[in-house]
């Protein structure tokens, strides 16, 4: 007899949905050892398709970015003080960079507050109480991009002797 592929259904199920019917099966089958109702799944899977709509990742974000900015990907490299291989990396998802080396892709494209923390949310990153962040949410609100401004002021206001090549 085969045996019953309930992970496939499962993931099929939060993919795409799937009948009731399979969903009882998988009940029949005590897949769901702990009593996990039909609703219960529904809900679940509901609230994954909420969270992941809308998603997009770092290249794709990057991307509309540099479209929206009218900027080549060797013209944001040599604005943030990175390769062009660096950039291709972070397109192609071949690298997780740290959040200040995004902020600095944020200043090269001049990028708003609210398009910054979108790109820092992509990587689980945000601009926090800090010192340091707070001198970069002045600058961007200011629109002070230039990333010699920006490093003087880290460097200098409130004696915060902070950088974004750390």
């Amino acid at each position: 007899m085969k045996e019953y592929d309930f992970i496939g259904d499962i993931t099929n199920y939060l993919l795409h949905g799937v009948s009731e019917h399979i969903i009882e099966e998988l009940h029949i089958r005590k897949v769901f050892q702990h009593g996990l109702s039909a609703e219960e799944l529904d809900n679940i899977s509901s609230l994954v398709s909420q969270n992941t709509e809308g998603m997009i990742t770092l290249g794709q974000f990057i991307n509309e970015m540099l479209y929206k900015v009218q900027m080549t990907q060797q013209e944001l490299a040599d604005k943030a003080g990175l390769s062009k291989a660096y950039i291709s990396h972070l397109i192609n998802g071949r690298t997780n960079p740290p959040k200040y080396k995004l902020i600095r892709l944020a200043f090269a494209m001049k990028l708003t507050i609210e398009e910054t923390n979108k790109l820092l949310k992509i990587r689980g990153f945000s601009l926090n109480t800090s010192l340091k962040d707070k001198i970069i949410v002045a600058c961007l609100d200011l629109e002070i991009y230039d990333l010699i401004k920006v490093e003087e002021a880290l460097n200098t206001v409130a004696n915060a002797n902070e950088s974004l090549y750390d």
